[in-house]
């Protein structure tokens, strides 16, 4: 999902959320995920295995061991979000979905029709081949990268060549070159910067899956590290995200106010909402 909100003399429109900033946005409160229901042991990995009869069954691939067999665990925390843009112009959300869950794509398409903007995808973490998806809906589709092959910024790529809509690559697809050149020439095909704090440690420390950036060359800051990829793919490729509330919000702001305002507008929210217009959701 992603929220609107006011930041100097830009509006922010955050298109990579998974929990409202209580103390940015008060008045917009979220439940959190539902993730204690779904997990493992300390850095195990719990995948969703399967739907079968409307049953979502989840198993660590760490240990082998189900974890949890129920209805979806994140339904209240999806119609959550819907109840609270029905309330909100400020609020844009995106469902976390699963390949593996069209029906209850349609029951919340029924639902919410017209207050529904696009999907968030996160074929690692469902364990599944994002070629094997074909969406049925114009929507916009936000779509994990970089971790496990399964997200290879290549394979998103593909995927938006057959699709009806638009692909946000999260996270600068990690600086994957050959997916930044191929974009270029895909009107469809746009970069979330969320997070920046992430981004950056991981830049830094050389560590979190980041591909070489050296052909974008050296960055001295975070800001230097979002107008250099904007000057390689197109400042209107380029789309703001906090990853919220994974990253530090402040720090993406403060980062955000360093770039120079044409491009900070651009990416803050313009590119969005031009986006959400080209493809008749807004």
């Amino acid at each position: 999902m992603s929220l609107s909100i006011s930041f100097l003399d830009n509006d922010i429109v955050d298109c990579h959320v998974h929990a409202v900033h209580r103390d940015h946005c008060a008045s917009i409160l979220f439940p959190d995920l539902p993730i204690k229901e779904i997990v493992c042991k300390r850095n195990h990995i719990v995948r969703l295995e399967s739907v079968l009869e409307g049953k979502h069954k989840y198993t660590c691939s760490t240990c082998n061991k189900v974890v949890y067999v129920g209805n979806d665990p994140f339904h209240a925390y999806n119609t959550g979000l819907m109840e609270k843009r029905r309330e909100s112009e400020l609020v844009f959300p995106y469902i976390p979905i699963s390949p593996f869950s069209l029906e209850q794509i349609e029951r919340y398409e029924s639902a919410y029709h017209g207050l529904i903007y696009g999907y968030k995808l996160h074929p690692n973490y469902s364990d599944y081949d994002i070629k094997d998806f074909v969406p049925k809906r114009k929507r916009v589709y936000i779509i994990h990268s970089g971790v496990g092959e399964k997200e290879h910024p290549l394979k998103i790529i593909d995927f938006a060549r057959k699709l009806d809509g638009a692909v946000i690559i999260a996270h600068l697809g990690r600086f994957c070159k050959q997916a930044y050149d191929l974009s270029k020439d895909m009107d469809n095909v746009y970069f979330d910067c969320s997070p920046l704090s992430l981004l950056w440690n991981s830049y830094v420390t050389h560590s979190d899956r980041i591909y070489d950036s050296s052909f974008l060359g050296f960055f001295s800051s975070p800001s230097d590290m979002i107008e250099r990829v904007a000057d390689y793919v197109g400042c209107g490729k380029i789309v703001y995200g906090s990853d919220a509330p994974i990253g530090d919000y402040n720090f993406d702001m403060m980062s955000c106010n360093h770039l120079n305002r044409a491009l900070k507008r651009s990416i803050c929210s313009e590119n969005i909402l031009k986006l959400l217009k080209k493809i008749d959701i807004m």
